[in-house]
């Protein structure tokens, strides 16, 4: 809640009502994406699951990695594409759809939606790795995540807020999105290395290399003396 509500709080108590009332103007444009994003983003979890037994299910760790980051790229692809595309329409744009919109009002800082149309972007990405931290079962590494983005929301995005007004509304916004997407990033990136090693490890624990484990040695010694 905090990356993406404090503006709305930070704004008008630093620099007016006004600021604010532009800042909530801008962001009405902004807010459908990112609200079909998270709704969307919720249906990537039964496949991301799949994806991550398929993978602990192969021959090696690297290659159970490699398939499921195949697989979480895969995923990134359409959620990134449609944003790409609003963002450009938004920002290509600006100005006649924000004074068709408000009446001829808030035109001064509609370029800011070049900047603030990047966070659907950034917001398709920190869904699909959010999700892929929730198929790994480790959901707490995300609040950690949103944890460390709130802490810079209040304190940098708070400094943006206070030097350069409703544009350091929309970098804090930007920034508080990017430090999510990174963190969950990291995190992703050890647990898919750690999770498969560790699960091929449990699956080898008493089979070493070139024996078979004694239930398949008995039921291979019955079908010989059955065929004797």
């Amino acid at each position: 809640w905090v990356p993406m509500n404090s503006y709305y709080l930070i704004l008008p108590f630093l620099s007016g009502l006004a600021a604010g009332a532009e800042f909530k103007a801008l962001m009405n444009l902004i807010m459908p994406m990112l609200q079909a994003i998270w709704a969307l983003s919720i249906l990537l979890l039964p496949t991301l699951v799949r994806a991550r037994d398929e993978a602990r299910a192969g021959e090696r760790a690297s290659d159970a990695h490699a398939r499921f980051s195949s697989r979480v790229r895969l995923s990134l692809a359409p959620f990134l594409l449609i944003p790409l595309l609003y963002w450009l329409l938004l920002g290509l744009f600006h100005r006649p759809v924000v004074a068709w919109l408000y009446d001829g009002r808030y035109v001064d800082h509609s370029a800011l939606l070049w900047l603030l149309g990047l966070s659907p972007i950034i917001a398709s990405a920190k869904q699909v790795l959010g999700q892929s931290l929730r198929a790994l079962e480790r959901p707490d590494r995300l609040f950690w995540a949103y944890v460390i983005s709130a802490v810079g929301t209040l304190t940098v995005g708070t400094a943006l807020v206070y030097v350069w007004g409703v544009a350091g509304a929309g970098m804090g916004f930007l920034v508080s999105q990017v430090l999510t997407a990174a963190l969950a990033l990291v995190f992703l990136q050890r647990l898919t290395r750690s999770q498969f090693e560790a699960s091929r490890q449990g699956a080898d624990v008493g089979h070493p290399s070139g024996e078979r484990p004694p239930r398949e040695e008995g039921l291979a010694r019955d079908e010989a003396e059955k065929l004797a």
